[in-house]
């Protein structure tokens, strides 16, 4: 098994060259994840030996699910979890897009984060994410968030 997670590159020729490559084998499988549409249709599936234009569209996650893993990641005790904090979680969550990862890092975000000032501070400073940015906001923020010292880690 092949594991090729959140494939970005649209060259196709690319993609032929090492399908041709990876077609060699028997009884091999290659599972592809990717975020754009028009990447998974070149890519095709091959079901049987038969080429087949095939994909499976994984939807969005409801708000409801993403809301609980914001909590369970920002509110390290119960005592924590006042309800203009959880307001502002359902906020948060809109912005989300749907995307698991989203609610996981601005959940750890905002574990560090006690008062109500400094959830408003992430709420307005962050698209957070969305269909054209993706998740990409939401990291940075996570980055910005980080001690110096693990910036120069992430960094190297």
């Amino acid at each position: 098994l092949l594991l090729l997670d959140d494939v970005w590159n649209r060259d196709i020729d690319k993609w032929r060259k090492l399908k041709a490559c990876l077609m060699q084998g028997i009884g091999c499988a290659i599972l592809v994840t990717t975020r754009e549409q028009q990447i998974a249709q070149f890519m095709g599936t091959v079901v049987n030996g038969s080429w087949a234009k095939s994909y499976h569209e994984v939807a969005i996650l409801d708000e409801e699910y993403i809301q609980e893993i914001i909590e369970t990641r920002a509110f390290s005790s119960p005592k924590s979890k006042s309800d203009y904090l959880v307001k502002l979680a359902g906020l948060i969550t809109e912005r989300c897009a749907g995307s698991p990862l989203a609610a996981k890092a601005i959940g750890s975000v905002l574990r560090n984060k006690t008062t109500d000032g400094e959830w408003e501070d992430v709420l307005q400073r962050s698209t957070i994410c969305n269909d054209e940015t993706g998740i990409l906001p939401i990291l940075k923020l996570s980055y910005n968030d980080l001690p110096i010292d693990m910036k120069q880690c992430f960094a190297f």
